[in-house]
């Protein structure tokens, strides 16, 4: 039976959980703000704010070091970098239609230069796992 003290941790860990990401975000957005970036601009960094919140807390709680050494952490671990991966390819592809539809080549050109580097480095990422297995 758990005692009443490892409830309250329990909790508190959780509740850190939740608020570190949001503390993160919130300050990173109103930052940007203040600084006087346009609102998407600071909402974007806010989400930034939000996801490096997250892995801090992810790495504070432990499980940037169950990676190394778990089997299923493993698992989940490169089934998030896939997805990271796909949404962010996926992400630059459209912003690269949207600039060359609207502004033509030369707006285009650094999203353009963004995803062949994503595709070049998963080319290279696949052809080193391969060779070493």
């Amino acid at each position: 039976m758990p005692t009443p003290l490892t409830d309250t941790a329990r909790h508190l860990r959780t509740g850190w959980t939740v608020a570190g990401p949001l503390l993160s975000g919130a300050a990173t957005g109103i930052t940007a703000t203040v600084a006087g970036l346009p609102p998407v601009d600071a909402a974007l960094i806010a989400v930034l704010g939000a996801g490096l919140g997250v892995s801090a807390v992810g790495y504070l709680r432990g499980r940037a070091d169950r990676v190394a050494t778990d089997e299923r952490a493993q698992v989940h671990d490169s089934r998030a970098r896939s997805l990271s991966w796909t949404v962010t390819s996926t992400g630059l592809t459209a912003m690269w239609a949207w600039e060359f539809a609207r502004h033509g080549v030369s707006a285009a050109q650094p999203y353009l230069a963004l995803l062949l580097l994503a595709q070049a480095s998963y080319a290279a990422a696949l052809m080193w796992h391969r060779s070493r297995n």
